[in-house]
């Protein structure tokens, strides 16, 4: 009976190192098919970003362009350039200094408005037709407003 205690022991022994010495195979098929399967993942992540980003692109391209330079106004334009639109504002200011004319001076470094525009011009047909607004909203000449005075 000794003997056959023994016999089961070392075959228990045995079976547990067998099963101890093959898990980390095992276990390795496991993570193999989990790196596997997590690549796959990665490259259909990555090609729903490449078609996200060529969407936006498209999107972006589809906007219309906006610019502004000083002196020239705010411009709006179409993405396949069919139409635009600017908006332009004159606007001049005039301070008096009249030295020397004590009999019809109104007083010194006093301001008024000499130009007061605002502009829209809208071009159509990539620039074929172009219509144009002003208003002209000046308070007259200079010398027309300190006489009235």
């Amino acid at each position: 009976m000794k003997n056959r205690l023994l016999g089961f022991a070392a075959l228990g022994f045995l079976l547990i190192a067998l099963v101890l010495a093959f898990a980390p195979v095992v276990r390795a098929g496991g993570v193999d098919d989990k790196i596997q399967t997590l690549e796959q993942e990665l490259n259909r992540l990555k090609s729903e970003q490449m078609e996200l980003k060529k969407e936006a692109v498209a999107a972006a391209a589809a906007m219309p362009t906006f610019d502004y330079r000083p002196g020239r106004g705010l411009g709006i334009t179409a993405a396949d350039q069919s139409w635009a639109i600017k908006f332009l504002y004159e606007f001049n200011l005039d301070m008096t200094w009249l030295e020397g004319q004590d009999s019809i001076r109104n007083g010194d470094f006093e301001l008024f408005g000499r130009r007061n525009r605002p502009y829209i011009f809208y071009y159509w047909d990539r620039g074929f037709y172009e219509f144009q607004t002003a208003m002209d909203m000046d308070a007259g000449d200079a010398t027309e407003i300190q006489r009235a005075r």
